[in-house]
């Protein structure tokens, strides 16, 4: 005789069971206590790598001892990616302090309960820091999803975050986005738990070197921690509706800006908008895809340093004070940018040589020279009909 079995419905929804577990999980770890990770298979980059507690929220770090004289770097890393994902990088950048952490839901960290915003990682990140002993001015790196992150950060800790690096990201929802099927494939999850659908879709969803090199990619797999649904979701979510363009004119760090010129992600025409709201910042176009900080490593991290340790010009105050007359300065760009003869390049050039810091003092003294040392100007013209382009024209140069 069969028996009958009743299902149970219950009105709360599965992603609030999977973050209580996880939640549970997390308050059986000692309040504000640490304990070490047991076997990592990448971590000869770190110096170590524990587990924190910090206000109820179980937090994985990654730590590269370096210099005491200068601040530390913390680094935001991209959405569901693992603090490994940032070991070339980190293993390039010589002689600087490193604090990297998985984000609530991702890597080693468990989800918390409920969804959380950008403004609520933030503030976790100084709880974090202070329980690190690191009470003084830090400088802030942000890489995609990371680098919305570090914007937040930085606004909310204009005394705390001494310098800011962004790489590879947007203003938030108002960015230019990229091709749909290149946004959808981001979306999904599975890339960081299947294998193969990864080694598929990486050409086409990160750009650059893993186009060119399959090597890369195979190498990028044996790095990743594949993160829970529910916590990829809450990266997502805090995304949702976020954005920093009503307040980017108020950061007043020296910013460096870092886009690809093959991104299919962000594409570069988001650095050009966010340069132009800024009003202390420069910008260096690398010709690489979406992960130039890992696929070339060593270029970018010789980039980063120089902006960390060397002088801030004074001067570098580039844009007028004020929401008002930002917008009629953009107004003015929209109404007589096109049709004029622009350089090649960004202010800091291009593409990164074979001598990045010998690029950066010549971009710094405005020498705007190609490798033959010629200047290149070029003209763009927009169909009548491109509206779209027309508007965008002034930081499509």
């Amino acid at each position: 005789m069969a028996v009958a079995t009743q299902k149970i419905w219950s009105w709360r929804p599965r992603m609030f069971w999977a973050g209580r577990e996880a939640m549970a999980k997390t308050r059986r770890l000692p309040h504000e206590g640490a304990r070490a990770v047991p076997g990592s298979l990448h971590s000869g980059v770190f110096s170590e790598i524990k587990m924190l507690d910090v206000s109820g929220q179980s937090l994985r770090v990654g730590i590269r001892r370096g210099k005491s004289s200068s601040p530390p770097l913390v680094i935001f890393n991209g959405i569901g990616a693992n603090l490994e994902l940032l070991e070339p990088f980190v293993e390039a950048l010589k002689g600087i302090e490193i604090v990297v952490f998985d984000v609530p839901g991702v890597g080693g960290s468990p989800a918390p309960m409920l969804p959380y915003r950008y403004s609520r990682i933030a503030r976790l990140t100084n709880r974090l820091l202070t329980a690190l002993g690191y009470t003084g001015e830090v400088d802030v790196l942000g890489l995609s999803w990371g680098g919305m992150l570090a914007q937040q950060y930085a606004y909310l800790n204009p005394d705390r975050c001494r310098r800011l690096i962004l790489a590879a990201t947007a203003p938030g929802w108002t960015m230019v986005p990229g091709h749909f099927s290149v946004i959808r494939k981001l979306a999904n999850p599975n890339r960081h738990s299947d294998p193969e659908y990864f080694r598929r879709i990486a050409p086409e969803l990160f750009g650059g070197s893993f186009r060119q090199n399959p090597n890369l990619i195979d190498q990028h797999i044996d790095r990743i921690q594949s993160p829970p649904r529910v916590g990829y979701l809450y990266q997502l979510a805090a995304l949702w509706g976020w954005t920093s363009v009503p307040w980017l004119h108020r950061l007043t760090q020296p910013i460096l800006i870092m886009a690809g010129t093959e991104d299919p992600i962000v594409p570069l025409v988001n650095a050009k908008i966010m340069q132009s709201f800024i009003r202390r910042c420069e910008l260096f176009t690398i010709d690489d895809g979406h992960l130039f900080l890992i696929t070339r490593a060593k270029e970018a991290a010789s980039v980063v340093k120089q902006f960390l340790t060397g002088p801030i010009e004074k001067d570098l105050k580039i844009s007028p004070i004020g929401i008002r007359s930002r917008v009629s300065h953009l107004a003015r760009r929209l109404r007589f940018g096109l049709g004029r003869l622009t350089l090649t390049g960004s202010r800091y050039g291009r593409a990164i040589s074979a001598d990045p810091p010998g690029l950066l003092e010549g971009a710094k003294n405005r020498q705007f020279e190609s490798n033959d040392g010629s200047i290149s100007l070029r003209r763009r013209r927009v169909p009548a009909g491109a509206i779209g382009h027309a508007w965008l024209s002034p930081w499509l140069r």
